[in-house]
C-alpha cells in the first residue's frame, strides 16, 4: 500500500484507516503516523462515487444546503438531526451514514 493512501471507515490506524474526524487530523498533520513532509495525503472513500461527493460539495459550497438533502436523493445514506436542547449534543450539527456504520458530522 501505498505510505501516503488512507481509507474512511472503522478506527484501525495501523491499516491507515478511520472515520472521518482522524482523516481531518491527518491532513492537518496532528495525529501519528501522517505521510512524510511534502507528501500529499490521498484518502480512499469507500461508497462514495465522484456523483456523491460533487453533489456534496455543491450542495455545501454553492447552494449552502443541509445534508438531509444529500440523505434525500441517496438512500443508502442514514441521516440523524440533532437536537439542540439536548445537553449530549454537544456539537450541534447534523450527522450521517453514508452506508458503513461510520458516522461523519456537517
Amino acid at each position: 500500500m501505498m505510505p501516503e493512501l488512507f481509507v474512511w471507515g472503522g478506527y484501525a490506524p495501523d491499516k491507515r484507516m478511520g472515520p472521518a474526524l482522524w482523516l481531518r487530523c491527518i491532513e492537518a498533520r496532528v495525529v501519528d503516523g501522517v505521510p512524510p513532509a511534502g507528501t500529499t495525503p490521498v484518502f480512499y472513500l469507500p461508497g462514495i462515487s465522484r456523483e456523491k461527493l460533487a453533489f456534496a460539495m455543491d450542495l455545501k459550497n454553492n447552494r449552502r444546503g443541509r445534508i438531509k438533502e444529500y440523505a434525500d436523493k441517496y438512500k443508502s445514506a442514514i441521516y440523524s438531526a440533532t437536537d439542540k436542547k439536548l445537553d449530549h449534543n454537544w456539537l450541534n450539527r447534523e450527522t450521517y451514514d453514508l452506508n458503513d456504520g461510520s458516522v461523519v458530522d456537517w
